[in-house]
């Protein structure tokens, strides 16, 4: 009888369930989340601080799977601590602040110029401004040195260096400018999808009344516009920075030729030499920086994130005439996307 009962509540219960399939499909993503992020982050941190296979030849004595410190020593404080993490630190910050700036400044003008203005083809340059978010970042890496390549390096030569015989410098061809300057374009559509959204629900009225009551159109952007639109450069900040600092094939392709090496590839020629412990050290760094950087925007921006704006009708947005800068500017913007 109590068997009976409770396979009945157990049937009761399942059918409540499939009348519930948002929480049927919390359970799936719970679990994913579990399989897929926070058990390879646990195998990641435990391993860590173990011995593996490698460690007999680098430390007398040591026995696979013996617990230590060596690697963090190793890697944090050690001799090779220049080359295994401190330079490939600066390297991989330096590149995402200045992608991340390529793509905020960028991405927010874009976005401003469709919204706000009265650009002809907004819907084509909507369309075409977010290709980018679609497909990989190594194409653009691999176009670059379509162009920039020189023969010096191997290979095929770029087009300027075949056509034109112009012998491309390596900081051109290879390095830091390249990878900032590709990663940038690469992502910035995270920024002008999301300055999108808020410039286009920003009430024209709020920046007119600004106005009227004196200000210039650059102190309305300052004062008005950038305040209400500051959540959004957050969250297209931390994205873009995120994605900078774990991004591997661009600094690959552009970066390894010339042994430029960053905190992504640090971790790959580890693992690929099957150093296991330091690559596990330097994924854990990746991960740290990459959580206080969030926490770094959380404080500093987080609160003004909860705000609203008070109006008694609904939001009205007027274009500004660009007047005789609206041929340029699109001029401008068909050669920046076919480009």
């Amino acid at each position: 009888m109590m068997e009976l009962m409770q396979s009945g509540v157990l049937t009761y219960r399942i059918k409540q369930l499939g009348r519930q399939p948002e929480k049927i499909w919390g359970i799936i993503f719970l679990l994913l989340l579990i399989g897929l992020v926070i058990v390879p982050l646990l195998f990641i941190i435990v391993n860590s601080f173990l011995f593996d296979a490698s460690a007999p030849r680098m430390v007398h004595g040591a026995r696979e799977g013996q617990f230590t410190l060596f690697y963090w020593f190793r890697v944090l404080f050690g001799r090779l601590s220049q080359s295994i993490f401190l330079k490939p630190g600066v390297h991989s910050l330096s590149i995402a602040f200045g992608m991340t700036a390529i793509s905020l400044i960028l991405g927010s003008l874009l976005a401003y110029i469709v919204v706000r203005t009265d650009i002809p083809l907004k819907r084509f340059f909507s369309i075409v401004l977010i290709i980018p978010y679609i497909s990989p970042s190594w194409t653009i890496a691999l176009a670059w040195l379509m162009v920039f390549k020189s023969k010096r390096f191997g290979g095929a030569p770029g087009l300027l260096n075949y056509f034109f015989g112009i012998d491309i410098p390596e900081w051109v061809a290879y390095g830091y400018l390249p990878i900032v300057i590709t990663l940038g374009i690469h992502y910035i559509p995270y920024t002008f999808i999301l300055m999108r959204g808020v410039l286009a629900n920003i009430d024209s009225r709020l920046e007119e009344s600004a106005e009227i009551l004196g200000a210039g159109r650059l102190e309305v952007l300052r004062k008005v516009t950038l305040p209400l639109a500051l959540p959004a450069l957050g969250s297209a900040f931390i994205l873009t920075f995120s994605k900078g600092l774990g991004e591997f094939a661009t600094q690959a392709f552009l970066g390894l030729p010339i042994r430029y090496y960053t905190l992504s590839t640090r971790v790959y020629s580890a693992l690929h030499n099957q150093l296991f412990g330091e690559g596990y050290v330097l994924s854990l760094m990746l991960i740290i920086v990459t959580v206080l950087m969030v926490w770094t925007n959380q404080s500093l921006i987080g609160t003004r994130k909860r705000f609203v704006t008070l109006e008694g009708k609904g939001t009205l947005r007027r274009a500004h005439s660009l007047k005789r800068w609206r041929v340029p500017v699109t001029t401008l913007m068909l050669v920046f996307v076919v480009i």
